[in-house]
């Protein structure tokens, strides 16, 4: 395996049922994808795989430790248009969201961002 030039300053933490292939596939496609992205970059604490199409994402919170909170990404096609489905709810739905207590958010259906 070679390291990819691209990916330098910063290392996604991924854990789960990663093999060879998909690290230096998807997951160093995204790890690309993220140092390109100040907004996700700062937020992203790492990544569970818990099978090739079941993918979840941990945030960090103020300090930089792992919030509770996860993002279910399912698979990882369609990840940018899903990640920016889910800013815009983060930058859009402020006061609705305030005071619920969500602990996941689902991203794999079109148009839609389920909280649970």
């Amino acid at each position: 395996m070679q390291a990819r030039a691209a990916v330098k300053d910063s290392v996604l933490l991924v854990t789960g049922n990663v093999g060879p292939q998909m690290a230096v596939g998807q997951m160093a496609d995204f790890a690309e994808w993220l140092q390109d992205h100040r907004y996700w970059r700062t937020r992203v604490h790492h990544l569970y795989v818990q099978s090739p199409f079941m993918l979840y994402l941990y945030l960090k919170d103020d300090a930089g430790k792992m919030q509770s909170t996860r993002i279910v990404l399912g698979a990882m096609n369609g990840f940018e248009r899903k990640l920016r489905k889910m800013r815009t709810f983060l930058e859009n739905a402020g006061p609705a969201i305030e005071g619920k207590n969500y602990t996941e958010y689902d991203l794999r259906f079109r148009g839609q961002v389920i909280g649970r």
